[in-house]
Protein backbone atom coordinates (compact mmCIF):
# COMPACT_ATOMS: atom_id res chain seq x y z
CA UNK A 1 0.00 0.00 0.00
CA UNK A 2 1.04 3.55 -0.46
CA UNK A 3 2.33 5.73 2.48
CA UNK A 4 -0.07 8.05 3.01
CA UNK A 5 1.32 11.13 5.12
CA UNK A 6 -2.07 13.58 5.06
CA UNK A 7 -5.51 13.16 5.27
CA UNK A 8 -6.12 15.65 1.81
CA UNK A 9 -3.56 12.92 0.14
CA UNK A 10 -6.08 9.90 1.16
CA UNK A 11 -8.59 11.62 0.38
CA UNK A 12 -7.64 12.04 -3.15
CA UNK A 13 -6.05 8.83 -3.81
CA UNK A 14 -9.23 7.62 -2.50
CA UNK A 15 -11.32 9.30 -5.43
CA UNK A 16 -8.57 8.67 -8.39
CA UNK A 17 -9.05 5.32 -7.07
CA UNK A 18 -12.87 5.63 -6.94
CA UNK A 19 -12.90 7.26 -10.52
CA UNK A 20 -11.31 4.58 -12.04
CA UNK A 21 -13.53 1.80 -10.82
CA UNK A 22 -16.22 4.09 -12.04
CA UNK A 23 -14.72 4.02 -15.47
CA UNK A 24 -14.44 0.12 -15.20
CA UNK A 25 -18.28 0.29 -14.34
CA UNK A 26 -19.01 2.46 -17.26
CA UNK A 27 -17.85 -0.02 -19.22
CA UNK A 28 -19.03 -2.76 -18.06
CA UNK A 29 -22.74 -1.15 -18.14
CA UNK A 30 -22.53 0.71 -21.53
CA UNK A 31 -20.83 -2.19 -23.18
CA UNK A 32 -22.33 -5.05 -21.09
CA UNK A 33 -18.21 -6.18 -21.19
CA UNK A 34 -16.79 -8.39 -18.84
CA UNK A 35 -14.19 -6.62 -17.22
CA UNK A 36 -10.75 -8.44 -15.75
CA UNK A 37 -10.73 -8.58 -12.17
CA UNK A 38 -7.62 -7.60 -11.79
CA UNK A 39 -7.91 -4.49 -13.67
CA UNK A 40 -11.02 -3.87 -11.25
CA UNK A 41 -8.61 -4.73 -8.02
CA UNK A 42 -5.51 -2.89 -9.68
CA UNK A 43 -3.38 -5.79 -8.26
CA UNK A 44 -1.13 -8.58 -9.47
CA UNK A 45 -0.21 -10.67 -6.75
CA UNK A 46 3.02 -11.66 -8.22
CA UNK A 47 4.19 -7.82 -7.87
CA UNK A 48 3.72 -6.72 -4.21
CA UNK A 49 2.37 -3.17 -3.51
CA UNK A 50 5.48 -2.95 -1.03
CA UNK A 51 7.91 -3.48 -3.94
CA UNK A 52 6.02 -1.73 -7.00
CA UNK A 53 3.80 0.90 -8.02
CA UNK A 54 0.61 -0.31 -10.22
CA UNK A 55 -0.87 1.19 -13.10
CA UNK A 56 -4.02 0.12 -14.92
CA UNK A 57 -5.18 1.16 -18.31
CA UNK A 58 -7.40 0.29 -20.96
CA UNK A 59 -7.88 0.82 -25.33
CA UNK A 60 -11.09 0.05 -27.12
CA UNK A 61 -10.63 -1.89 -30.06
CA UNK A 62 -8.07 -5.66 -29.45
CA UNK A 63 -5.00 -4.09 -32.26
CA UNK A 64 -2.09 -2.80 -31.50
CA UNK A 65 -3.35 0.57 -31.46
CA UNK A 66 -5.41 -0.75 -28.79
CA UNK A 67 -2.80 -2.19 -26.62
CA UNK A 68 -0.92 1.21 -27.18
CA UNK A 69 -3.52 3.29 -25.68
CA UNK A 70 -4.07 1.05 -22.84
CA UNK A 71 -0.10 1.20 -21.90
CA UNK A 72 -0.26 5.07 -22.12
CA UNK A 73 -3.27 5.50 -19.85
CA UNK A 74 -1.75 2.65 -17.21
CA UNK A 75 1.45 5.16 -17.68
CA UNK A 76 -0.65 7.99 -16.77
CA UNK A 77 -2.43 5.84 -14.44
CA UNK A 78 1.50 5.78 -12.13
CA UNK A 79 1.69 9.43 -12.88
CA UNK A 80 -1.26 10.41 -11.49
CA UNK A 81 -0.30 8.41 -7.81
CA UNK A 82 2.72 10.33 -8.13
CA UNK A 83 1.07 13.63 -8.16
CA UNK A 84 -1.30 13.54 -5.88
CA UNK A 85 1.73 13.35 -3.32
CA UNK A 86 3.34 16.50 -4.26
CA UNK A 87 1.61 19.21 -2.22
CA UNK A 88 2.41 17.52 1.14
CA UNK A 89 5.60 16.43 0.20
CA UNK A 90 7.48 19.73 -0.35
CA UNK A 91 5.83 20.79 2.50
CA UNK A 92 7.75 18.16 4.17
CA UNK A 93 10.77 19.36 2.65
CA UNK A 94 10.25 23.06 3.83
CA UNK A 95 9.92 21.06 7.30
CA UNK A 96 13.34 19.52 7.00
CA UNK A 97 15.00 22.24 5.74
CA UNK A 98 15.92 20.77 2.34
CA UNK A 99 14.74 23.19 0.36
CA UNK A 100 14.55 27.00 1.86
CA UNK A 101 11.38 28.95 2.01
CA UNK A 102 12.51 32.40 0.67
CA UNK A 103 14.57 31.76 -1.95
CA UNK A 104 12.81 31.93 -6.38
CA UNK A 105 13.57 28.62 -6.21
CA UNK A 106 11.04 27.50 -3.79
CA UNK A 107 7.98 29.66 -5.13
CA UNK A 108 6.81 27.94 -8.18
CA UNK A 109 8.59 24.37 -7.00
CA UNK A 110 4.82 22.12 -6.73
CA UNK A 111 4.47 23.52 -10.33
CA UNK A 112 7.55 22.45 -11.27
CA UNK A 113 7.68 19.41 -9.78
CA UNK A 114 3.93 18.17 -11.69
CA UNK A 115 5.91 19.35 -15.14
CA UNK A 116 8.79 17.21 -14.27
CA UNK A 117 6.90 14.37 -13.54
CA UNK A 118 4.68 14.93 -16.32
CA UNK A 119 7.68 14.88 -19.35
CA UNK A 120 9.45 12.33 -17.47
CA UNK A 121 10.52 9.16 -18.87
CA UNK A 122 9.10 6.49 -16.57
CA UNK A 123 12.01 3.96 -16.59
CA UNK A 124 11.35 0.39 -15.89
CA UNK A 125 7.24 0.02 -16.51
CA UNK A 126 6.52 -3.65 -17.35
CA UNK A 127 3.53 -4.21 -18.83
CA UNK A 128 3.08 -7.32 -16.57
CA UNK A 129 -0.80 -8.53 -17.55
CA UNK A 130 -3.06 -7.87 -21.07
CA UNK A 131 -6.28 -9.00 -21.81
CA UNK A 132 -8.45 -8.23 -24.01
CA UNK A 133 -12.46 -8.74 -23.85
CA UNK A 134 -15.53 -7.98 -25.69
CA UNK A 135 -13.16 -5.53 -27.97
CA UNK A 136 -11.92 -3.47 -24.84
CA UNK A 137 -7.81 -4.39 -24.34
CA UNK A 138 -6.69 -4.37 -20.35
CA UNK A 139 -3.25 -4.37 -19.53
CA UNK A 140 -1.87 -3.70 -15.85
CA UNK A 141 1.72 -1.90 -15.68
CA UNK A 142 3.88 -1.62 -12.81
CA UNK A 143 7.21 -0.28 -11.86
CA UNK A 144 9.61 -1.65 -9.18
CA UNK A 145 10.21 0.61 -6.82
CA UNK A 146 13.96 0.52 -5.33
CA UNK A 147 15.16 0.56 -9.24
CA UNK A 148 13.17 3.69 -10.22
CA UNK A 149 14.55 5.18 -7.38
CA UNK A 150 17.68 4.30 -7.77
CA UNK A 151 17.27 6.02 -11.63
CA UNK A 152 16.41 8.98 -10.14
CA UNK A 153 19.50 9.21 -7.46
CA UNK A 154 21.65 8.50 -10.06
CA UNK A 155 20.52 11.74 -12.23
CA UNK A 156 20.17 13.71 -8.89
CA UNK A 157 23.89 13.08 -8.11
CA UNK A 158 25.68 13.59 -10.99
CA UNK A 159 24.25 17.17 -11.01
CA UNK A 160 24.77 17.69 -7.31
CA UNK A 161 28.74 16.84 -8.02
CA UNK A 162 29.02 19.13 -10.49
CA UNK A 163 27.68 22.02 -8.65
CA UNK A 164 29.83 20.64 -5.99
CA UNK A 165 32.90 21.41 -7.91
CA UNK A 166 31.41 24.97 -9.33
CA UNK A 167 30.71 26.30 -6.02
CA UNK A 168 34.32 24.92 -4.72
CA UNK A 169 35.92 27.30 -8.28
CA UNK A 170 33.57 30.28 -7.04
CA UNK A 171 34.89 30.11 -3.30
CA UNK A 172 38.72 29.95 -5.01
CA UNK A 173 38.11 33.15 -7.36
CA UNK A 174 36.62 34.81 -4.24
CA UNK A 175 39.23 34.48 -2.53
CA UNK A 176 41.62 35.64 -5.23
CA UNK A 177 39.96 38.55 -5.89
CA UNK A 178 38.52 37.73 -9.05
CA UNK A 179 35.10 38.45 -8.21
CA UNK A 180 33.22 39.30 -11.17
CA UNK A 181 33.87 34.98 -12.01
CA UNK A 182 32.82 34.05 -8.72
CA UNK A 183 29.87 35.71 -8.77
CA UNK A 184 29.18 34.03 -12.37
CA UNK A 185 30.14 31.08 -11.08
CA UNK A 186 27.94 31.48 -8.06
CA UNK A 187 24.78 32.48 -9.87
CA UNK A 188 25.35 29.21 -12.29
CA UNK A 189 24.97 27.02 -9.54
CA UNK A 190 22.10 28.50 -8.27
CA UNK A 191 20.46 28.31 -11.91
CA UNK A 192 21.80 25.13 -11.80
CA UNK A 193 19.91 23.91 -8.43
CA UNK A 194 16.88 25.49 -9.77
CA UNK A 195 16.77 23.19 -12.70
CA UNK A 196 16.99 19.96 -10.24
CA UNK A 197 15.26 20.71 -7.16
CA UNK A 198 12.13 19.82 -8.86
CA UNK A 199 13.21 16.61 -9.50
CA UNK A 200 14.84 16.34 -5.84
CA UNK A 201 11.31 17.14 -4.82
CA UNK A 202 9.91 14.05 -7.08
CA UNK A 203 12.73 11.45 -5.20
CA UNK A 204 11.73 12.86 -2.02
CA UNK A 205 7.94 11.81 -2.77
CA UNK A 206 8.14 8.19 -3.43
CA UNK A 207 11.61 7.11 -1.92
CA UNK A 208 11.52 6.28 1.14
CA UNK A 209 14.05 8.79 2.77
CA UNK A 210 14.62 12.82 1.70
CA UNK A 211 17.43 13.35 -0.27
CA UNK A 212 19.27 16.86 1.09
CA UNK A 213 21.41 19.26 -0.60
CA UNK A 214 24.70 19.07 0.84
CA UNK A 215 25.17 22.66 2.65
CA UNK A 216 27.59 23.98 0.29
CA UNK A 217 25.20 23.87 -2.42
CA UNK A 218 21.72 25.08 -0.21
CA UNK A 219 20.44 28.24 -1.91
CA UNK A 220 19.82 30.11 1.12
CA UNK A 221 23.75 29.91 1.65
CA UNK A 222 24.72 30.70 -1.92
CA UNK A 223 22.72 34.09 -1.66
CA UNK A 224 24.65 35.05 1.73
CA UNK A 225 28.11 34.69 -0.12
CA UNK A 226 26.44 36.06 -3.43
CA UNK A 227 25.00 39.24 -1.16
CA UNK A 228 28.60 40.45 -0.31
CA UNK A 229 29.35 40.58 -3.21
CA UNK A 230 26.08 41.95 -5.33
CA UNK A 231 26.07 44.61 -2.82
CA UNK A 232 29.22 46.19 -4.11
CA UNK A 233 27.74 46.55 -7.68
CA UNK A 234 27.00 50.17 -9.20
CA UNK A 235 25.41 50.68 -12.40
CA UNK A 236 25.96 54.18 -14.11
CA UNK A 237 25.19 55.75 -17.60
CA UNK A 238 27.98 56.23 -19.96
CA UNK A 239 26.30 57.84 -22.81
CA UNK A 240 22.67 57.84 -24.43
CA UNK A 241 20.88 60.13 -22.07
CA UNK A 242 18.52 62.56 -22.80
CA UNK A 243 18.28 62.40 -26.11
CA UNK A 244 15.35 63.80 -28.87
CA UNK A 245 13.52 61.09 -31.23
CA UNK A 246 10.65 60.31 -33.04
CA UNK A 247 7.77 57.46 -31.85
CA UNK A 248 8.74 54.35 -34.37
CA UNK A 249 12.16 55.18 -34.76
CA UNK A 250 15.65 54.49 -33.01
CA UNK A 251 17.11 57.38 -31.10
CA UNK A 252 20.43 58.67 -32.85
CA UNK A 253 22.51 56.92 -29.77
CA UNK A 254 22.18 54.05 -27.88
CA UNK A 255 21.63 53.96 -24.39
CA UNK A 256 25.03 52.45 -22.73
CA UNK A 257 25.97 51.58 -18.86
CA UNK A 258 28.49 50.48 -17.17
CA UNK A 259 28.41 47.95 -14.25
CA UNK A 260 31.51 47.87 -11.89
CA UNK A 261 32.18 45.84 -8.62
CA UNK A 262 33.74 47.26 -5.58
CA UNK A 263 36.68 45.20 -4.52
CA UNK A 264 40.02 46.17 -2.37
CA UNK A 265 39.22 49.49 -2.45
CA UNK A 266 38.81 49.99 -6.06
CA UNK A 267 36.04 49.78 -8.94
CA UNK A 268 36.68 46.82 -11.83
CA UNK A 269 34.47 46.32 -14.45
CA UNK A 270 31.80 43.73 -13.94
CA UNK A 271 31.72 41.17 -17.13
CA UNK A 272 29.00 38.76 -18.37
CA UNK A 273 26.49 40.19 -15.83
CA UNK A 274 22.59 40.52 -17.19
CA UNK A 275 21.44 44.20 -17.52
CA UNK A 276 17.31 44.73 -18.11
CA UNK A 277 16.21 47.80 -19.69
CA UNK A 278 12.52 48.88 -18.97
CA UNK A 279 10.01 50.77 -20.01
CA UNK A 280 7.83 51.15 -17.36
CA UNK A 281 6.75 47.32 -16.30
CA UNK A 282 7.56 45.88 -19.56
CA UNK A 283 10.98 44.72 -19.97
CA UNK A 284 12.41 45.83 -23.49
CA UNK A 285 15.43 44.14 -23.43
CA UNK A 286 18.25 42.33 -21.53
CA UNK A 287 21.78 42.86 -22.88
CA UNK A 288 25.32 41.00 -21.35
CA UNK A 289 28.19 43.77 -19.95
CA UNK A 290 31.17 43.14 -22.08
CA UNK A 291 35.06 42.62 -20.97
CA UNK A 292 34.76 46.18 -19.97
CA UNK A 293 31.83 46.32 -17.82
CA UNK A 294 29.68 47.95 -21.05
CA UNK A 295 25.92 46.59 -22.09
CA UNK A 296 24.29 48.79 -24.59
CA UNK A 297 20.44 49.00 -25.95
CA UNK A 298 19.25 50.35 -29.52
CA UNK A 299 15.90 52.11 -28.11
CA UNK A 300 13.22 52.58 -30.61
CA UNK A 301 10.87 55.54 -28.90
CA UNK A 302 7.53 54.66 -27.81
CA UNK A 303 4.65 56.73 -26.22
CA UNK A 304 4.08 54.33 -23.48
CA UNK A 305 4.43 55.71 -20.21
CA UNK A 306 5.46 58.80 -21.30
CA UNK A 307 3.97 62.17 -20.75
CA UNK A 308 4.19 65.58 -22.33
CA UNK A 309 5.92 63.86 -24.67
CA UNK A 310 9.06 62.83 -22.43
CA UNK A 311 10.22 59.58 -21.09
CA UNK A 312 12.00 57.34 -19.12
CA UNK A 313 14.04 53.63 -19.80
CA UNK A 314 15.24 52.16 -16.73
CA UNK A 315 18.59 50.20 -16.98
CA UNK A 316 19.08 47.62 -13.80
CA UNK A 317 21.41 44.30 -13.22
CA UNK A 318 18.95 41.29 -13.10
CA UNK A 319 20.17 38.69 -11.32
CA UNK A 320 18.27 34.92 -11.64
CA UNK A 321 17.11 32.50 -9.44
CA UNK A 322 17.22 34.64 -6.16
CA UNK A 323 15.23 35.66 -4.34
CA UNK A 324 12.89 38.60 -4.69
CA UNK A 325 14.24 39.96 -1.13
CA UNK A 326 18.23 40.06 -3.06
CA UNK A 327 16.79 40.67 -6.24
CA UNK A 328 14.82 44.26 -4.95
CA UNK A 329 18.52 44.98 -3.22
CA UNK A 330 20.10 44.95 -6.29
CA UNK A 331 17.74 46.55 -8.27
CA UNK A 332 18.15 49.23 -5.79
CA UNK A 333 21.85 49.34 -5.57
CA UNK A 334 22.35 49.16 -9.68
CA UNK A 335 19.54 51.41 -11.21
CA UNK A 336 20.87 53.94 -14.00
CA UNK A 337 17.88 56.28 -15.61
CA UNK A 338 17.57 56.98 -19.09
CA UNK A 339 15.23 60.30 -20.20
CA UNK A 340 14.14 61.16 -23.56
CA UNK A 341 11.73 63.03 -25.23
CA UNK A 342 9.69 63.26 -28.68
CA UNK A 343 7.32 65.01 -30.90
CA UNK A 344 3.98 64.00 -30.33
CA UNK A 345 2.35 64.07 -34.29
CA UNK A 346 0.51 61.13 -34.72
CA UNK A 347 -0.27 59.10 -38.34
CA UNK A 348 -3.83 57.87 -38.10
CA UNK A 349 -4.56 54.53 -39.32
CA UNK A 350 -7.38 51.54 -39.73
CA UNK A 351 -6.95 48.30 -38.24
CA UNK A 352 -8.18 45.00 -40.67
CA UNK A 353 -7.51 41.82 -39.16
CA UNK A 354 -7.92 38.74 -41.66
CA UNK A 355 -7.31 34.82 -41.92
CA UNK A 356 -7.41 32.20 -39.59
CA UNK A 357 -8.92 32.06 -36.25
CA UNK A 358 -12.25 32.55 -34.34
CA UNK A 359 -14.34 35.99 -34.45
CA UNK A 360 -13.39 36.60 -30.85
CA UNK A 361 -9.54 35.53 -31.27
CA UNK A 362 -9.35 38.25 -34.14
CA UNK A 363 -11.15 40.96 -32.21
CA UNK A 364 -8.70 39.93 -29.52
CA UNK A 365 -6.02 40.75 -31.63
CA UNK A 366 -7.01 43.30 -33.49
CA UNK A 367 -7.72 45.59 -29.88
CA UNK A 368 -3.74 44.39 -28.87
CA UNK A 369 -2.31 45.54 -32.60
CA UNK A 370 -4.40 48.57 -32.36
CA UNK A 371 -2.99 49.16 -28.71
CA UNK A 372 0.99 48.61 -30.38
CA UNK A 373 0.52 50.81 -33.35
CA UNK A 374 -0.68 53.75 -31.08
CA UNK A 375 2.48 53.20 -28.94
CA UNK A 376 4.36 53.65 -32.40
CA UNK A 377 3.04 56.83 -32.73
CA UNK A 378 -0.24 55.76 -34.77
CA UNK A 379 -3.69 56.75 -34.09
CA UNK A 380 -7.12 54.81 -35.14
CA UNK A 381 -9.39 56.10 -37.19
CA UNK A 382 -11.87 54.08 -39.49
CA UNK A 383 -11.60 56.62 -42.17
CA UNK A 384 -7.96 57.54 -42.59
CA UNK A 385 -5.44 57.21 -45.72
CA UNK A 386 -3.38 54.24 -44.19
CA UNK A 387 -4.58 50.76 -43.72
CA UNK A 388 -2.32 47.97 -41.48
CA UNK A 389 -4.06 44.66 -42.96
CA UNK A 390 -2.44 42.02 -40.51
CA UNK A 391 -3.06 38.87 -41.88
CA UNK A 392 -2.86 35.18 -39.66
CA UNK A 393 -2.18 32.11 -41.55
CA UNK A 394 -1.76 28.48 -39.85
CA UNK A 395 1.35 26.79 -40.17
CA UNK A 396 3.01 23.54 -39.16
CA UNK A 397 1.22 21.45 -36.83
CA UNK A 398 1.73 18.52 -34.72
CA UNK A 399 0.17 16.05 -31.53
CA UNK A 400 1.86 14.77 -28.83
CA UNK A 401 0.82 11.65 -26.75
CA UNK A 402 1.73 12.53 -23.33
CA UNK A 403 0.74 11.59 -19.69
CA UNK A 404 -1.96 13.92 -20.09
CA UNK A 405 -3.24 12.81 -23.16
CA UNK A 406 -2.81 14.00 -26.91
CA UNK A 407 -1.94 17.68 -27.19
CA UNK A 408 -1.71 19.64 -30.63
CA UNK A 409 0.18 22.77 -31.46
CA UNK A 410 -0.28 25.15 -34.14
CA UNK A 411 1.53 27.31 -35.45
CA UNK A 412 0.42 30.50 -36.17
CA UNK A 413 1.95 33.51 -38.68
CA UNK A 414 0.86 36.82 -38.44
CA UNK A 415 1.91 39.06 -41.85
CA UNK A 416 1.48 43.16 -41.88
CA UNK A 417 1.22 45.23 -44.27
CA UNK A 418 1.23 49.23 -44.30
CA UNK A 419 -0.94 49.94 -47.37
CA UNK A 420 -1.46 53.66 -48.50
CA UNK A 421 -5.30 53.60 -49.34
CA UNK A 422 -5.17 56.29 -52.23
CA UNK A 423 -2.65 54.28 -54.40
CA UNK A 424 -2.96 51.31 -53.04
CA UNK A 425 1.28 50.96 -52.55
CA UNK A 426 3.09 48.90 -49.84
CA UNK A 427 4.56 51.69 -47.65
CA UNK A 428 6.10 48.70 -45.08
CA UNK A 429 5.33 44.86 -43.40
CA UNK A 430 6.62 43.16 -40.57
CA UNK A 431 6.24 39.19 -39.62
CA UNK A 432 6.30 37.17 -36.81
CA UNK A 433 4.92 33.56 -35.24
CA UNK A 434 3.97 31.68 -32.48
CA UNK A 435 2.98 28.40 -31.44
CA UNK A 436 -0.02 27.40 -29.47
CA UNK A 437 -0.85 24.13 -27.34
CA UNK A 438 -3.99 22.28 -26.61
CA UNK A 439 -5.94 19.44 -26.41
CA UNK A 440 -8.21 20.18 -29.43
CA UNK A 441 -6.60 21.86 -32.78
CA UNK A 442 -9.08 24.91 -32.57
CA UNK A 443 -7.81 25.48 -29.34
CA UNK A 444 -4.22 25.40 -30.36
CA UNK A 445 -4.64 27.84 -33.03
CA UNK A 446 -6.71 29.96 -30.37
CA UNK A 447 -3.32 30.08 -28.27
CA UNK A 448 -1.17 30.70 -31.19
CA UNK A 449 -3.22 34.16 -31.73
CA UNK A 450 -2.96 34.77 -28.00
CA UNK A 451 0.92 33.92 -28.02
CA UNK A 452 1.93 36.33 -30.70
CA UNK A 453 4.16 38.94 -29.58
CA UNK A 454 3.87 42.10 -31.83
CA UNK A 455 6.56 43.14 -33.29
CA UNK A 456 7.44 46.74 -32.59
CA UNK A 457 10.22 47.84 -33.74
CA UNK A 458 9.52 46.12 -37.11
CA UNK A 459 6.12 47.96 -37.59
CA UNK A 460 8.12 51.20 -36.06
CA UNK A 461 10.72 51.07 -38.83
CA UNK A 462 7.99 50.30 -41.68
CA UNK A 463 5.40 52.80 -41.34
CA UNK A 464 8.45 55.74 -41.19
Amino acid sequence: MIELKTKSENFKIVIHQLSLTICGLVFLVNANAQVPQWYLDRKDNRYPSENYWVGVGNGKGSDAKAKEQAELIARRDLVSQFKVKISSGINSMKKENIVGAKTEISEQLEEKTSAVIDSMEIVGMQIAKSEIKDGQTYVLAVLEKESFIEYLAKGINEIVKRNELLRSSADSNAQLGNISVAIQLYLSVLNNIGVVFPKIAFYNIVAPKFYSLPQSILPEGIEIQLKSFLSNITLSIVSGNAQKGEIGKNLSEPFVVQALVKQKEQSLPLKGIDIQFNLGKNILSKAVTEENGKASYNFLVQSEGASGGKGKVIASVYVPNVSPDLRSLVTKNTTAEFSYSFSQTSIPCVVIVEGVGSAKAKESFQKKLSQSLEKNGMSISDDASIIVKAMLSSGNGSSIDGMNGTMYTQEVTLAIQIIDKATNKILGTASTSAKGLGKKEEEAMEKGISSIKIPNREIGRAHV
